[in-house]
């Protein structure tokens, strides 16, 4: 029987079981940007070898409460790797997913929320993207709304090792 190499879809964890978690957000008032911290489930330290543990990210779901519903209303979602004190543009490099809603009503007078909002991480070859942080922080503001909006978060994600070099950069790049 041939040895196995190296297990290059989890780094060395063999977890190839995706796991899940969930957070609740609701906006403090109304159109206020408020945040909750997702703690991410890893090991921190050396895990043996020069090799680190983070999650791979690999699918998101939102489910965002339908507010008001009314012409000019907004609602947005960020999830970042650092802590944030109002919405960041979707360019910056510490935004992970991110979702906008600006509601049109037209003639008809239609307005249809979709729910849950699905964003897949992944590469086509089950590779997800590599998070480094020990929390992501959710992020919810609507604009014009009548009431503070909630948005229920969950990530599908599984563990991975990677090099101390990779961990070294992502950490800098990812805390901002």
């Amino acid at each position: 029987m041939a040895k196995r190499g190296f297990d290059q879809l989890t780094g060395g964890t063999k977890d190839v079981n995706a796991q899940y978690t969930s957070i609740r957000v609701t906006e403090s008032a109304a159109n206020t940007f408020t945040q909750g911290t997702l703690a991410l489930p890893v090991l921190r330290g050396n895990v043996g070898r020069s090799k680190y543990q983070v999650i791979e990210l690999l699918k998101s779901w939102m489910v965002i409460g339908f507010g008001d519903g009314a012409t000019a209303s907004t609602k947005d979602i960020q999830v970042t790797t650092s802590t944030q004190t109002a919405l960041l543009p979707f360019n910056n490099p510490d935004v992970v997913d991110y979702y906008n809603e600006d509601i049109i009503i037209t003639t008809s007078g239609l307005y249809y929320p979709q729910n849950p909002i699905i964003h897949d991480f992944t590469d086509g070859a089950g590779h997800g993207i590599i998070i480094a942080t020990n929390n992501m922080y959710v992020g919810v503001q609507g604009g014009s709304q009548t009431g503070a909006l909630t948005v229920d978060y969950r990530i599908m994600y599984r563990f991975k090792n990677i090099g101390v070099d990779e961990f070294v950069g992502l950490s800098i790049q990812q805390n901002g």
